[in-house]
């Protein structure tokens, strides 16, 4: 789930951890969701929330864009 300063006590305080969809590669602003929550539909629509919130903040860069997504590519006339 998608964490930042405002939840990431949330996450620590349940015992989460920062994601880690495999050994070695720590997947940065993200964070694991706790079982107990996973396991209670009405606190993981909660959390889930503030996760998507994060996750469409227009303030955020966002990654792998490269800043070419306004860019037009220009084309060869075939004259």
């Amino acid at each position: 789930m998608k964490a930042d300063d405002k939840n990431r006590p949330r996450f620590e305080q349940a015992g989460s951890h920062a994601f880690e969809p495999w050994e070695g590669h720590v997947m940065n602003g993200y964070w694991a969701v706790p079982a107990d929550v996973l396991e209670d539909p009405a606190e993981l629509a909660e959390w889930s929330q503030h996760a998507i919130q994060i996750a469409g903040n227009p303030g955020r860069k966002s990654r792998g864009s490269g800043g070419t997504k306004n860019k037009q590519v220009k084309r060869k006339s075939k004259r």
